[in-house]
């Protein structure tokens, strides 16, 4: 009978529905899909042409480097620091009147001071002769940061 479907045209319609609609759908997904990617898509383009650096430089013979103490100059330095006598008030009160207005003001007590720290300046002085001086090795160095103020 004409204008009745018989199995195959009602397979092939059903199909070719099938088809539409599952095409709309894709390119619905496939839009959507684009736009949640667009923001990752757009920064690899714009970097794209951006090589990798590798890091500024090799750490590992900073924390490495030491000075023997034999060269180091704090070794000295610390040396003086034990053999260090602290002054008297009168010799503290005099101190700067002496860099001001001369030696001839220095007394038997500023002199004895003097003699008494004679190991403690040569020891220092030792150490200012030096080229090399490390006074923490960075591998022992740590710093803190208190950031719960910010």
């Amino acid at each position: 009978m004409p204008g009745e479907f018989d199995d195959k045209q009602l397979q092939h319609t059903k199909k070719s529905f099938l088809n539409r609609w599952l095409g709309w759908r894709a390119l619905v997904l496939l839009v959507f899909v684009f736009f949640l990617l667009s923001p990752v898509i757009y920064r690899g383009w714009k970097l794209r042409g951006v090589p990798d650096f590798p890091e500024p430089f090799d750490r590992e013979p900073l924390l490495n480097y030491s000075v023997p103490a034999s060269d180091n100059a704090f070794t000295d330095y610390r040396k003086a620091i034990s053999l260090y006598t602290q002054p008297t008030d009168e010799v503290e009160e005099l101190r700067d009147r002496i860099y001001e207005e001369g030696w001839h003001l220095a007394n038997d007590e500023v002199r004895q001071f003097l003699h008494d720290n004679e190991a403690a300046l040569q020891a220092w002085r030792t150490g200012t002769e030096k080229d090399l001086a490390l006074f923490i090795p960075a591998k022992d160095y740590h710093l803190e940061i208190d950031l719960d103020p910010v």
